[in-house]
């Protein structure tokens, strides 16, 4: 008697797969290995700079923002203290500015100069690598962990260095900034409204005189650092490595 077979039963068949090897494996990991050791860095180093650039960006909002707000109560930079004492001017603009700003720490002059706020490396380097020294300068940290620090001379003239990377900051172009205070206003190194000894392509670019104090600009406004890896980009020309 013929058996019949129940409804939804399915005749299993045998069937063979080719299975990968473990040599084929092997090769295929390795591959994978070798593409990325040479992929990674390219991608870790263009994420370390658009992060630069972010907190830079940021950074000079802020800034700017509390030197205008501090500009509206006490009036024209140049009239915020008597001209005189250099280390006395810049301690009072610190004051006026942390009116307006998040600052988790700071330092006058005569502080710095003790350790207060000090580097870890204890100087910034150029970019050229030779050290720069920033003598007793009024510094603080926002909450952010961004530092910066203000020089003036007596009349009220002088810059602003930003740090991105806190107290760890170590290098002018790579994670160190300068602004210049051009009337009221704070303007980048590398701009246009810089001084022509500022010129991104004199002291950022050029590899024979590269201080890396005309990097602000091109880092802002081409959020990225390539001038740290190719030597033919130009501020009206090409602005990215190929």
């Amino acid at each position: 008697m013929a058996v019949s077979r129940p409804r939804g039963e399915v005749s299993l068949k045998s069937s063979s797969a080719k299975a990968f090897t473990l040599a084929e494996v092997l090769i295929t990991l390795g591959i994978i290995g070798v593409v990325a050791s040479l992929t990674m860095p390219s991608l870790i180093a263009n994420h370390q700079a658009k992060a630069t650039a972010t907190k830079l960006k940021k950074a000079y909002s802020v800034l700017s923002q509390a030197f205008a707000g501090a500009i509206d109560e006490y009036g024209s930079i140049k009239n915020w203290a008597e001209y005189g004492d250099g280390r006395a001017y810049r301690d009072k603009m610190m004051e006026n500015l942390a009116h307006y700003l998040n600052i988790s720490k700071k330092c006058t002059a005569a502080e710095a100069s003790s350790g207060c706020l000090a580097f870890e490396s204890g100087a910034i380097k150029t970019l050229s690598g030779e050290l720069w020294n920033l003598g007793p300068q009024t510094i603080a940290q926002l909450n952010d962990g961004t530092v910066f620090l203000i020089y003036t001379d007596a009349s009220g003239s002088g810059w602003v260095m930003v740090g991105t990377n806190g107290v760890k900051t170590k290098q002018l172009g790579v994670d160190a900034f300068l602004f210049r205070f051009n009337g009221d206003k704070l303007v980048p190194f590398g701009a246009t409204a810089a001084g022509h000894h500022e010129s991104f392509e004199e002291t950022c670019k050029d590899k024979a005189a590269q201080s890396g104090f005309g990097c602000a600009a091109w880092v802002l406004y081409n959020e990225n650092l390539d001038y740290l890896k190719c030597d033919d980009l130009s501020w009206d020309g090409k602005t990215r490595c190929d």
